[in-house]
């Protein structure tokens, strides 16, 4: 991704969390992610945690921006659309 696309990082931007059922340390999960939207130069992650008996303890989600090399700028990099092929990658 990085020299094909110049990518230098999804960076975090946005992120939340409901917390249904509490999970004891130690105890086995499952969890559940999928990219929920496309939006231009973002993408959100949906994440959900169940307990080994199929009850949900989380449900949260994450934006990150899709980020390339900028060296003209003072971070670094700079947000760009997201390549549709990229998006492709994760069509049902």
């Amino acid at each position: 991704l990085k020299r094909k696309y110049k990518l230098v990082g999804m960076p975090l931007v946005e992120s939340g969390a409901k917390y249904k059922n509490p999970c004891k340390h130690g105890e086995k999960v499952e969890l559940h992610t999928c990219v929920e939207e496309w939006a231009n130069n973002t993408l959100v992650m949906r994440h959900r945690v169940f307990h080994k008996n199929g009850i949900e303890a989380l449900e949260g989600f994450e934006r990150r921006v899709w980020a390339v090399s900028a060296p003209d700028t003072a971070a670094g990099m700079r947000a760009m659309p997201v390549p549709q092929e990229i998006i492709d990658l994760f069509a049902d």
